[in-house]
């Protein structure tokens, strides 16, 4: 017998919020008022872990910046404004002012720093889940392109300064017909389109951020590619349906979802990555992508492989513990993934009618 939805009463209760224990059918129900004393809190520690998590990088320390300022903005831009706490009075004192000297890995004493109405606001964006309003543009290492002249000198340099900007290149990438001797199944270049999609995707969920969370990286791959679900094992025919399967996982996965404009964008990604930063590097992106996401896959086996209680993985936007990954299976789709590398590495060229 199916369970049921303890808050729309009507729906599956595919879910269970690892808090009250109550089922629910989908994000709409998980955020309802009813379930407002779990789910605010939630997101409440989530963004705050992802905003001044361990470990916090200088990049990350200028982007909390940023994300404090842009808020404060906000509230001076205001028009209408509302009858407000006395202590708002310090929304005269310069944002900069008030961080001054405080641990940015510290967001209880950040949270003390900021006025009535930034708090308000601030907790009005984790009701709506929407806290991508307040975050600072961030650009993926794939948008870093070079423009090639229609006409150059044979002796002319070669601008390869994209490459500073993407993930290194696996040096031993093996010969295909090592691997596989006879001719590959056209399959194959869609199988590569769905997981290039899980890992952009990834990637932009997590801010770019990812290198100290490779559990939680491959866990949001793992959910999204085809190499787990009802999904393992399918062979997709079509380009377009090996990318909407992966943008589709997302329903089954809802604590991954952030919009339909972010998913579409997710999209435009995996074709910038197949087109690659050049028409004289068109295959590296591909190769780095892979070649990335090779290396998150190693880590995670290492990770994996620790007894419980010794990984040392950073608590981010979805996790307050480090997540669970099947070894046995992470180990399977790595040797995957070096078989994509290898193929890529020589048939990239199927993909230039894509």
């Amino acid at each position: 017998m199916s369970r049921v939805c303890a808050f729309c009463r009507s729906g599956e209760g595919a879910y269970t919020c690892p808090r009250c224990n109550l089922d629910y059918c989908a994000l709409k129900c998980y955020q309802s008022s009813q379930h407002s004393d779990c789910s605010e809190d939630f997101y409440k520690k989530c963004v705050k872990a992802e905003l001044v998590g361990d470990n916090l990088s200088e990049d990350a320390r200028q982007r909390m910046q940023q994300i404090l300022a842009r808020m404060n903005k906000e509230d001076e831009d205001e028009e209408d404004e509302e009858l407000i706490d006395s202590d708002d009075d310090e929304d005269e004192i310069n944002l900069e002012e008030r961080l001054r000297g405080i641990d940015l890995n510290d967001p209880e004493k950040i949270w003390e720093k900021l006025s009535a109405s930034e708090k308000r606001e601030f907790n009005e964006l984790l009701e709506k889940g929407d806290v991508s309003s307040i975050l600072p543009e961030y650009t993926p290492w794939w948008k870093h392109k070079i423009q090639t002249p229609r006409i150059q000198e044979l002796d002319a340099p070669v601008d390869e300064s994209f490459k500073e900007k993407c993930p290194r290149i696996w040096e031993d990438i093996p010969e295909f017909k090592q691997l596989f001797p006879g001719k590959p199944s056209d399959s194959i270049k869609h199988g590569v389109l769905n997981l290039l999609y899980s890992y952009a995707y990834a990637v932009r969920l997590m801010y770019g951020d990812y290198s100290e969370s490779c559990l939680e990286f491959v866990s949001i791959v793992e959910a999204l590619s085809g190499e787990s679900g009802s999904l393992a094992g399918v062979n997709f025919d079509l380009a377009d349906t090996a990318v909407e399967a992966a943008a589709s996982a997302v329903n089954v996965n809802s604590h991954l979802a952030v919009s339909l404009e972010f998913s579409r964008s997710v999209k435009k990604d995996v074709h910038e990555i197949v087109k690659g930063p050049s028409t004289n590097h068109q295959q590296y992106f591909i190769l780095a992508s892979l070649s990335d996401l090779r290396q998150l896959y190693l880590q995670a086996v290492i990770e994996a492989k620790k007894p419980a209680g010794d990984a040392k993985q950073p608590l981010t936007r979805f996790t307050e513990k480090p997540p669970e990954v099947q070894l046995k299976k992470v180990k399977a789709h790595l040797k995957k993934i070096e078989f994509y590398l290898a193929w890529a590495k020589q048939y990239y060229g199927v993909y230039a009618e894509l």
